[in-house]
C-alpha cells in the first residue's frame, strides 16, 4: 500500500470513529454547515469555517459549496480534509475531472487498502455506489478523494471529502513520531504471492541470475586485465596512502574510529532515501535508526564470520575495516531509489569488510561469503517478521515508530544488499563465490534475488497493479548487462586492432 493511501485510510478510519462521538464543545461559527456536526473532537480534530481559509489553496480545493474543514493538526502531520457535503456526487465528479485534466494519475483504493487503476470515465454511472475512494498522484504531490451516499456503508461519512498532500506534505509529517519512507515496506501478509506470482517470482529470479552471470563475467575479465591502466592511480601518491591507511589503520582503536566515521557518513547518505530528510524531528530519528541498522548489519556479519573462521581456520583472525568505495554504492542506491521512484527504496548496507591475518584459500573465502550472505538473509527475515507484527499493531508513539523502522531498515539492508554484493565481479563477494563454484553462486544469487523481489515489489499475477519499481529494477539490471557487454566488446575490438609486438630475433 502506498504512503498516500495509508495516510488517507488512517484519516478515514479516525473520522469514522468521530461520527459516533458527540459534537465538540467548542464554539462553531454559523457559516459551518450543520451537517458537519459530529466530526469535531476537542484536542484532535478541529472543525473550521471555509471562510477562514487563505487565498493560497491546494490544487483542487475551492471554497464554493464547501461545508467545513476538518483539521487533524499534529495528529496527522498537519493534514486538513476539505468536506463538501452539499450535492456531494456532482462535486465528487468535478474534483475527479479537475485532477485528471491536470495530468494526475488516478487509482481506486479498495476496502482492504489495495489499489487498482481508476476508471474515471465510468464514474458518472456510479452515483448509487455506497462508497468510492480515489487517490491522485503527480510527482511528490498526492490527494485522496472520497465519496459516499450510504451511512450504512460509509467508512468516513456521507458526502465528498478531499484530503490534499502537496510538496513536502505529500510524504506526511516531519515530526519525531511521523513514519518515514521505510514504513512503506510491505508486510509479510501483503507479500504472500498468489500461485501466478510465485511462478513469476521463480522465473524472474532465474532470468535475472542468467542475465547477470555472463555480462558480469565478461566485465570482470576486462577489469582484471585493465585495472592497473584504468584505476592504478587510486593506489599511487597521497590518495593511495590514504586508501591504505583507511583499509589498514595503524591500531585497532583507529580502525574502529575510521569504521565509526564511515557508518556515520553512510547513515547520512542513506537518510536521503526519504524526500523529507532535512532539519526536522523525523530526520533525526531516521538518521539514528539507520545508524543502528548499519552497526547491527556490519558488526553482526563480522561476528558471524569470526565464529565460523574459528572452526574452519583458527589462525585467520578476522578484523573489520571500512570499505570507502561502499559509500559511493550507498549514494548510487539512494539516487536510483529517488530517480526511479523505488518505494520504500534500496539501502545498501555493506560498508565494512573483513580482512584476515593469513591468506585464505578460495574455498575458505567462499565459506566467508556464504556465512555473511546467510546472516544478511536471516536478519532480514527475522526483522521483516517483527516489522510486520508492529505494523499490524499500528503503533503511534515515537518509540514504537522508531522500533518499527529499525526492523524495516534491517529488512531493507538485508534484502537490498544481496543482489548487489553478490554480482559476480572479481572485487565483490559474488566474484569469489563465482570463481569457486559457479553453480553455488547461481543458487545463492537466485535465492537472494527472489527474496529481494518478494519483499519489495508487487509482482505480476496478483490482484493489485504491478509495482512500477519492479519494471524499473528490471531496467537497472538490463542496463547493467548492456553496459557490461558493451565494455567487453569494445575492449575486444581494441585488442584486435592493436598490433602485437614482434619478438626480437
Amino acid at each position: 500500500m502506498t504512503r498516500t493511501a495509508r495516510r488517507l485510510g488512517a484519516l478515514l478510519v479516525a473520522a469514522a470513529l468521530l461520527l459516533g462521538a458527540p459534537a465538540a464543545a467548542h464554539a462553531r461559527p454559523a457559516a459551518i454547515d450543520p451537517a458537519c456536526d459530529g466530526f469535531g473532537l476537542g484536542g484532535f480534530v478541529q472543525v473550521s469555517d471555509p471562510a477562514e481559509l487563505g487565498p493560497d489553496l491546494p490544487t483542487g480545493v475551492t471554497v464554493d459549496d464547501m461545508s467545513c474543514v476538518l483539521d487533524f493538526g499534529d495528529a496527522a502531520g498537519g493534514v486538513r480534509i476539505f468536506a463538501y457535503l452539499t450535492d456531494p456526487f456532482a462535486v465528487f465528479l468535478e474534483k475527479a475531472q479537475s485532477y485528471a485534466a491536470q495530468g494526475w494519475t488516478a487509482t481506486e483504493a479498495l476496502d482492504d487498502g489495495t489499489e487498482i487503476p481508476a476508471d474515471l470515465a465510468g464514474l458518472a454511472a456510479r452515483a448509487g455506489d455506497g462508497e468510492i475512494s480515489l487517490v491522485f498522484r503527480r510527482g511528490a504531490d498526492g490527494a485522496g478523494l472520497y465519496y459516499a451516499t450510504d451511512d450504512a456503508q460509509a467508512t468516513f461519512g456521507v458526502g465528498t471529502f478531499l484530503a490534499v498532500y502537496e510538496d513536502a506534505a505529500a510524504a506526511g509529517g516531519t515530526g519525531a513520531d511521523d513514519p518515514s519512507t521505510i514504513s512503506d515496506l510491505r508486510t509479510i501478509v501483503d507479500a504472500v504471492p498468489t500461485p501466478a506470482q510465485g511462478g513469476v517470482l521463480l522465473i524472474s529470479a532465474a532470468l535475472l541470475t542468467l542475465l547477470l552471470a555472463v555480462p558480469a563475467f565478461l566485465l570482470s575479465r576486462v577489469l582484471a586485465a585493465r585495472y592497473d591502466r584504468w584505476f592504478g592511480w587510486l593506489d599511487r601518491g597521497r590518495l593511495g596512502r590514504l586508501r591504505e591507511e583507511l583499509a589498514q589503520p595503524r591500531s585497532a582503536a583507529l580502525r574502529w574510529v575510521v569504521l565509526g566515521v564511515g557508518m556515520l557518513l553512510a547513515s547520512f547518505i542513506a537518510a536521503f532515501i526519504d524526500p523529507r530528510f532535512g532539519f526536522n524531528g523525523l530526520s533525526v530519528r531516521l538518521y539514528l535508526t539507520l545508524l543502528v541498522t548499519f552497526v547491527i548489519f556490519n558488526v553482526g556479519a563480522w561476528a558471524v564470520v569470526t565464529l565460523v573462521m574459528r572452526r574452519v581456520q583458527p589462525d585467520a583472525r578476522p578484523t573489520l575495516h571500512l570499505h570507502p568505495a561502499s559509500l559511493l554504492v550507498v549514494a548510487v542506491a539512494v539516487a536510483l531509489s529517488r530517480l526511479l521512484q523505488f518505494d520504500p527504496g534500496v539501502v545498501f548496507g555493506l560498508v565494512a569488510g573483513t580482512t584476515f591475518a593469513v591468506t585464505l584459500a578460495l574455498s575458505r573465502e567462499a565459506v566467508v561469503v556464504i556465512a555473511g550472505t546467510a546472516y544478511a538473509a536471516g536478519i532480514a527475515l527475522v526483522a521483516w517478521a517483527g516489522y510486520s507484527i508492529l505494523t499490524f499493531l499500528q503503533p503511534l508513539d515515537a518509540g514504537s515508530v522508531a522500533l518499527t523502522e529499525l526492523l524495516g531498515g534491517l529488512t531493507l539492508e538485508g534484502v537490498a544488499t544481496l543482489p548487489i554484493a553478490l554480482i559476480p565481479l572479481a572485487t565483490l563477494d559474488g566474484g569469489i563465490l563465482f570463481r569457486w563454484r559457479r553453480w553455488v553462486w547461481a543458487v545463492v544469487y537466485a535465492a537472494g534475488m527472489a527474496l529481494f523481489l518478494l519483499v519489495l515489489f508487487d509482482l505480476p499475477g496478483g490482484d493489485v497493479p504491478v509495482d512500477p519499481g519492479f519494471w524499473n529494477w528490471l531496467l537497472v539490471f538490463g542496463v547493467f548487462a548492456v553496459v557490461a557487454v558493451s565494455v567487453w566488446a569494445v575492449d575486444l575490438l581494441l585488442q584486435r586492432r592493436t598490433p602485437r609486438e614482434t619478438p626480437a630475433a
